[in-house]
């Protein structure tokens, strides 16, 4: 979840991306998660386990994980 997810989707428009957001009615369906997430060459998404649906990205496609503000450090003191 982004607080600010309307700049963010606004930004990613600007620099050209065609944006396509998951509703959670949608996550519930692997088979649909797939087939949106197979096309895309970049996928943006918070720190988490819904972050594991990058298996359905084809090859050569990005992940951006965002880390939330303080997250960073306490991860980076977990490893």
């Amino acid at each position: 979840m982004f607080l600010n997810e309307d700049e963010v989707l606004t930004m990613m428009r600007a620099l050209g991306f065609t944006v396509v957001v998951a509703k959670r009615n949608t996550l519930a369906h692997l088979d649909k998660v797939a087939e949106m997430l197979n096309p895309c060459s970049v996928l943006v998404g918070a720190h988490g386990a819904g972050l594991t649906n990058g298996v359905f990205l084809s090859e050569g496609a990005v992940m951006v994980q965002v880390v939330g503000l303080g997250l960073g450090k306490l991860l980076r003191s977990a490893s």
